[in-house]
């Protein structure tokens, strides 16, 4: 969900502001904000097999603003990759 968030507002979809929020919600409920020690190749190869891609390109479920989802397949792979790099450390 963060990578998803960090996606949105490197995209200009999501306020920064509305990424924290959701961070700190994540939080109080407990719930994971990172992903650190996960093998990030492991992670791009499960993304290429997941069932939202559609030609070889992945559609995400991004945020518009909360609680407004939009499927987007045009998040540049340099983007994605700082989103993971933030989550994954």
């Amino acid at each position: 969900m963060m990578a998803a968030a960090g996606i949105s507002a490197r995209l200009g979809l999501l306020a920064p502001e509305a990424v924290e929020r959701q961070r700190r919600v994540l939080e109080l409920y407990r719930l994971p904000v990172e992903a650190k020690g996960i093998d990030r190749a492991r992670i791009q190869g499960a993304m290429s097999l997941d069932k939202k891609v559609r030609g070889k390109k992945v559609q995400w479920v991004l945020l518009e603003r909360i609680g407004r989802p939009v499927l987007r397949d045009d998040a540049p792979p340099e983007v994605v990759e700082e989103a993971l790099t933030e989550v994954l450390g």
